[in-house]
């Protein structure tokens, strides 16, 4: 069985992208931006708020009150993602074979009507990281919350969005 084809750099890169435009987005307050980072039909699930959002609307919605919440008590919170693990789960995992034919029919060596793996796109990627969100005030900086983060991903139209995030306090 051949390993998981690994994520190309280009994805990594648009991928970390996506994380640091997402960050920026919530902390300054611009929550249709963030809600952008999820698919049309993206969720967020947070025990910590006991919360389930669905959906742009309510992701924005969500965003704008945890934003809210947090400049009422005088702090400016600030989300830092990071020890980032990728993990391709669709398209272009790889199947223990070397190549697949335009039909999809599987074959054990290459031939010129055939498509190497390597070359067929990854457009599902799992994430699993570390979020820390750190709250900023006149009185100084703390750790506000420490979090463990489960991603998925998809492609869409060439660009990576959130599929579905769940967050969990670490304890």
């Amino acid at each position: 069985m051949a390993a998981a084809r690994s994520i190309e750099v280009v994805d990594r890169l648009d991928i970390l992208d996506l994380y640091a435009r997402q960050a920026h987005a919530i902390d300054s307050g611009r929550a249709a931006d963030w809600a952008q980072c999820f698919t049309a039909d993206g969720v967020f699930v947070s025990p910590t708020y006991n919360l389930t959002a669905t959906g742009r609307t309510e992701l924005t919605a969500f965003a704008e009150s945890s934003n809210s919440a947090a400049l009422a008590r005088g702090d400016q919170l600030r989300h830092w993602l990071d020890a980032i693990v990728m993990t391709p789960t669709g398209s272009g995992t790889g199947g223990g074979f070397d190549a697949v034919r335009p039909d999809n029919a599987p074959i054990h060596a290459v031939h010129a009507d055939t498509v190497p793996i390597d070359t067929v796109p990854i457009d599902t990627v799992h994430v699993e990281a570390y979020l820390m969100i750190l709250a900023t005030s006149a009185s100084g900086s703390r750790v506000d919350r420490s979090l463990r983060v489960l991603d998925d991903l998809r492609r869409v139209d060439g660009e990576w969005y959130l599929l579905s995030r769940t967050v969990f306090r670490d304890a």
